[in-house]
């Protein structure tokens, strides 16, 4: 999952070219980085299988690129190709453009009343375009047609493509059943969306740096936290902060110990390529950012209700943490359930969810969501040695898990393709075991990506493929984490 690092930073360059027989996680990056380019330049062969190991079929997918791109087509990715890769691929992700394109469109919950056909002009055109190019980010097969308030030619082969897609009648003519399905699609994309739970993602326009303050520098103290938190980082390496908006010493630490393990320039100042490096890597971790207020006895809320669910999955894995209702109170209960985890997880003993044991909360619910099995502590990881085998994988229940069928097996699935849905642009669902037309739309998302029949159904070739592509990912992850840990630690602490 390491791989999104890379969004929105030209200069993550490696310092060596990448060539026939290269491997790691700068080869699945651009792997990654290829496959997404080419559903918008389907000249370009998808990588059936972007494991990080640069071999003939990548080779073909970087010539490609070149020839489309004017570059010169060795099928090697130098200085030059990373760069433009990089900025191609960010060109064609607008994950971020989402919420605020539609809010402006007026993408609300109900759709026009007006049928649409070819030679139509207008607002409404330009709101179906828009949606159409939105729901092509996440649907191979529909055409992305440009917002010109005029339907043409490609805005109609879209709409077509997106009623093929869809089981609706081809016909080309948006009228009320279409514009029902556009709005139902393009919100279960954005209800699935990472969306930060408190500031913009946007860069704001300025460096941050010490002596900076306000809600950018918070949002970035809190996604620091949340990063050395899940990522295993000691907070001797990236300190924990106190996310008052107030850039100081401690944060500018934090940030220095972010860039050098994330391959950035160590200047402590978050520019635009830090800024998103940062988002991108909170992203991946599927973990929510501390609300900025201790939870307690007395506390109601969402948040509360949060850390109720999370616990009640993790006293799975550990039974005595008691079981709680969920029902956003936090009463005595909750805090004797609090009070359990910290004490099994060496943390202060208050029954209060401050920071730290928020984090710790959030690492052990992604734990216990990730895998069937207790993860292992970690991946040691030292230049020269053998890396550990990776987790073993659930074993396929015997039969077919399609759309209808709940049950752990169902449930597992979604963790999965959720944890992979940053590093391969698929959708996310809601996990709660049950298999509905959101979790239908990720696993034929991802077959379409790794090259199987696109049949929305978890067969025995698709659980495997996405069990191996989660648990090499996952391992990866821990090793690059390790890895980080020890580069770091040798430099700050000598």
């Amino acid at each position: 999952m390491a791989s999104n690092r890379f969004a929105g930073i030209e200069e993550s360059y490696p310092g060596y070219a990448l060539s026939l027989g290269s491997s790691g996680e700068y080869v699945q990056a651009m792997q990654l980085f290829l496959n997404r380019i080419s559903g918008d330049f389907p000249n370009i062969p998808k990588i059936q299988n972007p494991n990080g190991i640069f071999g003939a079929d990548t080779k073909a997918a970087v010539e490609e690129f070149q020839r489309t791109f004017g570059l010169s087509p060795d099928g090697v990715i130098g200085r030059a190709t990373w760069n433009y890769i990089s900025r191609i691929y960010v060109a064609v992700k607008k994950m971020a453009q989402l919420t605020s394109e539609g809010q402006r469109l007026g993408v609300g919950k109900n759709p026009p009343n007006v049928t649409l056909r070819q030679g139509a002009r207008g607002e409404n055109v330009v709101l179906l375009q828009f949606l159409l190019d939105t729901i092509s980010e996440f649907y191979d097969s529909v055409q992305s047609p440009f917002q010109t308030g005029i339907f043409d030619n490609a805005t109609m082969q879209s709409v077509k493509d997106f009623q093929r897609a869809f089981g609706l009648t081809q016909d080309g003519i948006v009228g009320p059943g279409t514009w029902r399905a556009l709005y139902d699609t393009y919100h279960g994309i954005v209800g699935n969306v990472e969306i930060p739970p408190q500031g913009n993602q946007d860069y704001p326009g300025t460096a941050l740096r010490q002596g900076s303050s306000g809600n950018s520098v918070k949002l970035i103290q809190n996604y620091l936290n949340a990063i050395a938190e899940g990522l295993g980082i000691s907070a001797d390496v990236m300190p924990r902060l106190t996310a008052d908006g107030i850039f100081g010493p401690a944060t500018d630490r934090a940030v220095r110990a972010f860039q050098s393990i994330f391959g950035l320039t160590t200047d402590g100042i978050v520019g635009p390529s830090t800024w998103h490096s940062i988002i991108d890597q909170f992203n991946l971790l599927n973990m929510d950012v501390y609300p900025g207020t201790a939870l307690r006895v007395g506390s109601r809320g969402s948040d509360v209700l949060k850390i109720q669910k999370y616990l009640n999955v993790i006293s799975k894995k550990y039974p005595s943490i008691p079981r709680l209702s969920e029902d956003g109170i936090f009463g005595n209960g909750t805090a004797a359930a609090v009070r359990e985890f910290q004490r099994i997880f060496g943390l202060g003993i208050d029954g209060v969810v401050g920071l730290n044991t928020w984090n710790a909360i959030m690492r052990e619910y992604r734990n216990a969501t990730a895998s069937p099995q207790q993860v292992r502590e970690e991946v040691e990881y030292i230049a020269g040695t053998e890396v550990k085998e990776p987790y073993e994988s659930l074993s396929y229940p015997g039969n077919p898990l399609q759309m209808g069928e709940s049950g752990d097996d169902v449930l597992a699935m979604q963790n999965y393709l959720n944890a992979l849905a940053a590093s391969y642009q698929i959708p996310k669902m809601t996990a709660d075991g049950i298999y509905g037309k959101n979790t239908k739309n990720s696993v034929g998302a991802f077959q379409q990506l790794v090259g199987l029949d696109v049949d929305g159904i978890i067969g025995q070739d698709t659980w495997k493929a996405i069990s191996d592509t989660y648990w090499n990912l996952t391992n990866r992850e821990a090793m690059i984490s390790a890895m980080g840990r020890v580069l770091v630690s040798k430099m700050f602490l000598g």
